[in-house]
C-alpha cells in the first residue's frame, strides 16, 4: 500500500509556478523551450541547451558541459539543408534578450 501512495504521489506532482499556461511572457516561454529540450546531468540534475542552434548543453546544477541531440530555435530556411524548411510558431523560437533570466528561473526553481 504505501508503494501504490509513494506511486500516486509522483505522478500527481505539480510545478511549484505554471508557467506553461503563459505565453504573453518571452522569459517564461524560453523556461518552458529549454525545460523541455533539457538532458538529464550525470549530476541529477537537467542541462539545458546553449544558445539557439547547436547540440552543446550546460547544468543548471554543476555547469558542466555536454554534448546532446542537436537543436534549432532559430528560425529555419532552405539553407539549413534540413528536410523541415516549414516557418516555426513563435513558441518555439528562443528570445536570447531573455536566455540568462530563464536559466536563473531554472537553477531557482
Amino acid at each position: 500500500m504505501d508503494f501504490t501512495k509513494r506511486l500516486m504521489s509522483l505522478f500527481s506532482y505539480k510545478s511549484k509556478v505554471d508557467y506553461k499556461g503563459d505565453t504573453s511572457d518571452p522569459m517564461l516561454m524560453n523556461v518552458m523551450l529549454l525545460k523541455e529540450h533539457s538532458v538529464n546531468c550525470p549530476c541529477k540534475s537537467i542541462a539545458i541547451p546553449i544558445g539557439i542552434k547547436g547540440n552543446k548543453y550546460q547544468c543548471i546544477k554543476c555547469d558542466k558541459q555536454l554534448l546532446g541531440v542537436s537543436y534549432n530555435f532559430g528560425n529555419r530556411d532552405i539553407t539549413d539543408y534540413s528536410s523541415d524548411t516549414l516557418p516555426k510558431d513563435a513558441n518555439q523560437l528562443i528570445d536570447m534578450t531573455y536566455y540568462d533570466d530563464s536559466v536563473n528561473f531554472l537553477k531557482n526553481e
